[in-house]
């Protein structure tokens, strides 16, 4: 086993480790010591089988702790808006607990063995009398940043049963050091894997197979069989007089603060490239835990490679892996070109993390202290972690107006690669290649640094407003087309709204929302029945106003506050509406569940979270809320365009499960009269409500291919990829 940077090797006595009791004894009886700290006892133990109990309690333990992440990700994710932040904030809580679980398993490990027993014994008892309250979480509406209220949520469900799993690892593996004195590292590799065979598990397994209140029962039941196999290890350990591990701790070298910063540093990136590349794909894709679950799963598998042999990190593979992988994902940003298609996006990403993953995890295991100090090497490592999530879903949101953080974990990846050292031959030649193959590797990373610095000063100078926060970026841009300006919004990279700063056209309806578009027609075909009750769940620059006469009402919902402000700050469609217009703010479908008395002539769906819509808006369940606010001769309108999901499927599935009649509106791209290509979807009662020669031309969804219902307990992004 390596141990401290040198190789031993420690072999049992034949037959097992014996131990012999405290108790004074006879004269001329003979005491046989154990190798560990002269630790006594007059238990017979069997390594093989010990470590079987060791290993099983950690597989489990790990195995636990990544199975109720997406579970409970799935959970809170519709009830704060369904947008790929959600994620980012309960990475961050996770991560969170994890470091409070090191610190705990630290802090009882320097405690004699039978307070250790009695103090983790009764937080266990705790854990388990939470659990029992439920895994469920009552909706609430948040108006403005939810961050807090989405971690507070975290807390109540699954707060203190995470914290007794994050500290299983490194306390395990502490009382198996100081009963057996064997290098404990591939017990982490081991909890490692688990962690990997429960992300791996959830969405091929458990989410297609069992609803959500089934997955949380089993899961509470596995927490009990944990707490009785943990309780098991605790109650079977040899009866230690004082704490072994830390008096040997004592007498070997112990860690620097340097050390620790450099595993902080080392912990730090891997994690902020985590959090940056899942939120760049989610935001543009959709905001769904089986996207989460593919990085998540990269990012651990490093650390099971890294740390179950030394032979699995080859910095001559990883290092080039990883500039030349970064140098893809630079040049789609400066050239703001999409790679590959969706699929091809996806595989660049992942790669690269598990490039930077297994680099920087690589100079970690390399650099891992003896085994006596591991609890403290866990506790930096966790602190590392953490910082990259406070970075990425606190810090950068309030100081950054755009998404800086993934070019920035970008060359923070690559000047770990370029300073990280090799070992090499301590000669003049050697040492003088190692310098060169440094500064060439520092200089690469420089230009890149400063391209990315440049393209990201130019981009702020190309919008009149550039704004973020929890919910997404918001840009304004000003093109001028012959005499007349365009004024356009932006959320992440799709076009939300366009207006003409032009007094003649200035209230025209464009972009996908006009006359021949599937709203339009919507809208003008139930003028014939008076006054109009609209409903509209994203408002964007708030285009769908300009269709309002002076005794209609437009009900917008909308969930991201900063949408407000800007649609009524810088566009005049709300501003010189001619009816009604009301506004809540708030998640659109506890919204409308609130909300039993309302009636809507039209209800439209269009919410959009940069290129995708938020998954929890499209399942049965919400469906069957739309029809409950719809007028029995009432229209509910689906917009589906999107760059990388057919969403069509989806909506006609659901119209066929509830007997009701569609008809699928594709608009041509016009740019001559600002009306850009679209899909709606419009359902209703029956086909008599698209009696109206207006409704002409839609089609029949009977060539649309069925997928499997979406319901608030399955969906499937990949099964309508494009």
């Amino acid at each position: 086993m390596r141990d401290g940077g040198r190789w031993r090797r420690h072999l049992p006595p034949a037959g097992g480790l014996r131990f012999v009791s405290l108790a004074p004894r006879r004269s001329g009886a003979r005491l046989k010591h154990n190798p560990v700290d002269n630790m006594k006892t007059d238990v017979l133990l069997k390594p093989r089988s010990r470590l079987l109990l060791y290993g099983a309690t950690i597989l489990l333990s790990a195995f636990l702790l990544f199975q109720i992440q997406p579970l409970v990700g799935r959970i809170v994710l519709p009830l704060f808006g369904g947008v790929a932040s959600v994620w980012t904030t309960c990475m961050l809580f996770f991560q969170g607990l994890l470091l409070v679980g090191y610190l705990y398993a630290h802090g009882l490990t320097h405690l004699a063995q039978a307070a250790q027993r009695l103090v983790h014994g009764a937080v266990l008892l705790a854990g388990i009398a939470a659990l029992f309250s439920g895994l469920s979480a009552s909706p609430s509406i948040v108006e403005g940043d939810p961050t807090w209220a989405v971690l507070r949520t975290l807390f109540v469900l699954v707060g203190l049963p995470y914290l007794i799993l994050s500290a299983t690892g490194p306390l395990l593996q502490a009382w198996w050091l100081a009963e057996a004195d064997r290098t404990p590292y591939r017990l982490f590799a081991l909890s490692n894997f688990g962690s990997l065979l429960a992300l791996l598990s959830y969405p091929l397994l458990v989410e297609p197979r069992l609803a959500l209140g089934t997955q949380a029962s089993a899961w509470t039941v596995g927490f009990v069989i944990f707490a009785v196999a943990i309780g098991a290890v605790a109650y079977s350990l040899p009866r230690l007089q004082r704490p072994a591990m830390h008096a040997r701790a004592r007498n070997s070298e112990a860690p620097t603060r340097r050390d620790a910063a450099i595993w902080t540093v080392l912990a730090f990136c891997p994690s902020l490239l985590l959090l940056a590349v899942t939120r760049h794909i989610t935001e543009d894709i959709a905001p769904v835990p089986l996207l989460w679950v593919v990085f998540l799963c990269v990012y651990l598998s490093s650390f099971v490679l890294c740390f179950e042999r030394d032979g699995w990190y080859r910095r001559k593979v990883f290092v080039p892996a990883l500039f030349l992988s970064m140098g893809l994902i630079s040049y789609s940003l400066l050239t703001r070109h999409v790679l590959f298609g969706p699929r091809g996006t996806i595989v660049v990403y992942t790669l690269a993390l598990f490039a930077a993953s297994m680099t920087c995890h690589g100079e970690l295991a390399r650099r891992k202290p003896a085994p006596e100090h591991l609890t403290r090497f866990y506790l930096w490592v966790a602190v590392g972690g953490v910082l990259g999530g406070v970075f990425v879903s606190i810090i950068a949101p309030r100081i950054f107006n755009d998404y800086y953080e993934l070019p920035l974990g970008l060359v923070l990846a690559l000047l770990v690669a370029a300073l990280s050292s090799p070992r090499v031959d301590p000669r003049p030649p050697a040492r003088l290649r190692k310098v060169g193959l440094r500064g060439a590797l520092i200089a690469l990373t420089l230009c890149v640094a400063a391209a990315l610095a440049y393209e990201s000063a130019e981009r702020d100078e190309r919008f009149v407003l550039l704004r973020r926060n929890f919910y997404g970026r918001l840009a304004i841009k000003h093109t001028k087309v012959g005499e007349v300006v365009q004024r356009t919004l932006y959320h992440g990279g799709t076009i939300h709204g366009l207006e003409l700063l032009d007094g003649t056209h200035r209230l025209q309806p464009t972009t996908y929302y006009t006359e021949s578009s599937g709203i339009g027609r919507a809208l003008l075909g139930k003028r014939r029945s008076g006054a109009q009750q609209v409903g509209v769940i994203g408002l964007g620059a708030g285009t769908l106003a300009t269709y309002a006469r002076p005794d209609d009402l437009y009900r917008f919902y909308e969930i991201n506050p900063l949408v407000v402000r800007v649609a009524r700050r810088w566009f005049f469609f709300l501003a010189r509406c001619k009816g009604q217009v009301e506004i809540a703010l708030g998640d659109a479908r506890l919204s409308l569940q609130r909300e039993a008395d309302a009636r809507f002539d039209v209800l439209a769906v269009d919410a959009f979270s940069g290129d995708a819509i938020p998954v929890h808006l499209l399942t049965r369940e919400a469906f069957e809320l739309y029809f409950a606010r719809v007028k029995p001769n009432g229209i509910l309108a689906v917009h589906v365009s999107n760059r990388y999901l057919d969403l069509v499927p989806v909506v006609a599935t659901h119209a066929a499960q509830m007997g009701k009649h569609a008809l699928i509106f594709d608009t041509q791209e016009d740019r001559a009269k600002l009306q850009y290509g679209s899909t709606w979807v419009l359902l209703a009662d029956s086909a008599a409500v698209f009696a109206d020669p207006i409704f002409r031309g839609g089609q029949l969804p009977n060539t649309v291919r069925s997928v499997r219902q979406w319901t608030d307990d399955y969906s499937s992004v990949f099964e309508v990829l494009k």
